[in-house]
């Protein structure tokens, strides 16, 4: 088990910031479109355009950003997020729905992902997300301790039952 604090988007060798932060490309579909990792994900909903969307789903995170400069996108502090033509509201339930259905995507086409969940322990692990990009992302630190939580208890129980979970 890896306990301890960590910075998802600054530890890189701390088994969930391998899983989910924006340097390590980790692709999944999710509804038919190909993001290079969550962040990618999170990134592309805050664009009020599809096609915006589709033009940065494939990019890594740190292109965005370029792109994000470049174009019209919706401004923190995110009330509303669009996704497949259809507005979220950022604290509303649907949009927690959506969150955990894109960590649910990356899990299940991820062996390796499975694999950082099963050894890190999110209630022994303080996690933590840099200010500057909580500003960017449609995220809070809360909301990504709960997806974790509930992803290593997922691991935990699929390793228990003998299902792949990734290699060391």
């Amino acid at each position: 088990m890896f306990p301890g604090d960590i910075c998802i988007n600054g530890d890189a060798a701390h088994p969930l910031a391998l899983a989910l932060a924006h340097m390590h490309q980790r692709s999944f579909h999710f509804h038919g479109v190909r993001y290079s990792n969550l962040q990618t994900f999170l990134q592309a909903i805050t664009y009020p355009r599809a096609s915006d969307q589709a033009a940065v789903s494939g990019l890594p995170a740190k292109e965005i950003r370029r792109h994000l400069a470049a174009t019209h996108h919706l401004e923190p502090p995110f009330s509303f997020l669009l996704f497949k033509n259809q507005w979220f509201r950022r604290h509303g339930t649907e949009y927690q729905a959506l969150l955990q259905q894109a960590y649910d995507e990356l899990f299940a086409q991820d062996l390796e992902v499975r694999h950082q969940f099963l050894l890190c322990d999110p209630a022994e692990t303080t996690i933590t997300l840099r200010p500057h990009k909580l500003k960017r992302i449609p995220l809070r630190a809360s909301e990504l301790l709960d997806q974790c939580t509930r992803l290593h208890r997922r691991a935990r129980a699929e390793a228990s039952h003998g299902e792949p979970t990734g290699t060391s």
